[in-house]
Formats: C-alpha cells, structure tokens, sequence
C-alpha cells in the first residue's frame, strides 16, 4: 500500500510512484522513495540537476532551460554546447562525440574544486 511504504509522501498522483518513469519535484524526493525507484538512474547520473520532468534529460531532444545546463550534462548531451561544435557530417555536438573526453574534464575539474576546498579550510583553520 502506498501509505504505508511512503508515509510523508504527499503527491497530487500517487499512482505515479512507481510507475516506470521518473517525476520531478516532490516525486524525486526521500519520502517518496525517489520516485519508488524510478528516479534512482537519473540521480545516479545526474545527481545536481533539478529539473521538473527528469525523463526528458538524455531523450534525444535538447530541451533549454534548466535541462540545458552543466549540472545535467547539457540534457544529457541531447544539446550541443554551441553552434560551432558540430562534427563535418552536421550530425552531433562535440559533446556527444566526445562524452569520454567531457565526463573525464568533468571528473577532473570536480576533483580539483574538492581539493581547493579542503586546502583553503585547512590553512584557514589548522
């Protein structure tokens, strides 16, 4: 019963829960069990990006906005980043054929922010 499995999950359609396709906003939250579980690979993949219909991101269409943004990975690389990135076919953007080259600057650049971070703390503190 969904009461019982989500208790302080206050959704207008609770039949969503579940169902196969992940929500945003409330749906996508603790209480409600991330969407039951619908939401767990998107939040896996893109963890920052808050956006009201998360099944959108990474769909083939670039979408503007919210979903166009780093934290969701330009709409999980449906967008490219600008005009001039496009490969010599027109087909693409220069993320998409080149995700691994993006996802490691990424990684990097993550790292770098965490060790800065934790560097200014501790000369400030230590």
């Amino acid at each position: 019963d969904f009461n019982q499995k989500y208790p302080n999950c206050t959704v207008e359609n609770p039949s969503w829960v579940g169902d196969g396709v992940c929500h945003g906003g409330d749906y996508n939250s603790k209480v409600c069990g991330y969407d039951g579980g619908d939401c767990d690979d998107f939040n896996q993949k893109y963890p920052d990006c808050i956006v009201e219909n998360p099944s959108w991101v990474g769909d083939g269409f670039c979408h503007e906005g919210d979903y166009n943004t780093y934290l969701c990975n330009f709409d999980g690389f449906d967008c490219p980043l600008h005009e001039g990135y496009s490969d010599e076919s027109g087909k693409g953007s220069f993320l998409r054929n080149n995700k691994i080259l993006v996802i490691v600057i990424s990684a990097l650049l993550g790292a770098l922010l965490q060790f800065c971070i934790i560097w200014f703390v501790c000369v400030t503190y230590f």
